[in-house]
């Protein structure tokens, strides 16, 4: 009886044993994974610390070329005006709304530019007629694989066949 108590006691060490070992095997993994999310979360913060830097020296010298350019005299009327800080400048500015009103969309070029159906356009506006590929190939000049090719395309992305409405 003795025995069989012996055997069982070495039994549960052994896996008490396993256990601590497991359990060590686990923290040790976990204190790694900690390490390198503090060396991604520090290159992280270096990272957004050197483009604040950039961008406070870029603002500094649009402030500094702001402030020259207010200095300077104007000498023609096609030159912006001198940046004002004062609240009379800022309140000549007008609204969003109100340069909505003032706008007036370009005119049209008069250019005879005439419109082209994409090659996609042609083959499905055939393809639509009831034109086999081997048509539309040689309707468009091209190739039958390169037709085969846009037809399976359109297939694939519109989930429809185009072949089934024939």
């Amino acid at each position: 009886m003795t025995a069989f108590l012996l055997v069982i006691n070495f039994i549960i060490e052994g896996i008490l044993i396993l256990a601590f070992i497991n359990l060590s095997a686990r923290t040790k993994k976990t204190e790694e994974l900690e390490l390198k999310q503090q060396k991604v979360a520090s290159e992280i913060e270096d990272l957004f610390t050197s483009y604040l830097m950039e961008i406070k020296e870029e603002n500094e010298r649009m402030t500094d070329l702001l402030r020259s350019k207010e200095r300077e005299p104007h000498a023609s009327n096609n030159s912006s005006p001198p940046v004002d800080s004062s609240s009379e400048h800022w309140s000549t500015i007008k609204s969003p709304v109100e340069e909505q009103k003032d706008y007036v969309p370009p005119a049209p070029d008069s250019t005879d530019e005439s419109y082209q159906p994409t090659l996609q356009s042609q083959v499905l506006l055939l393809k639509d007629q009831g034109l086999s590929n081997d048509q539309i190939a040689k309707r468009l000049n091209r190739g039958k694989t390169e037709i085969e090719l846009v037809i399976k395309f359109k297939q694939k992305n519109s989930g429809y066949d185009l072949n089934e409405r024939f």
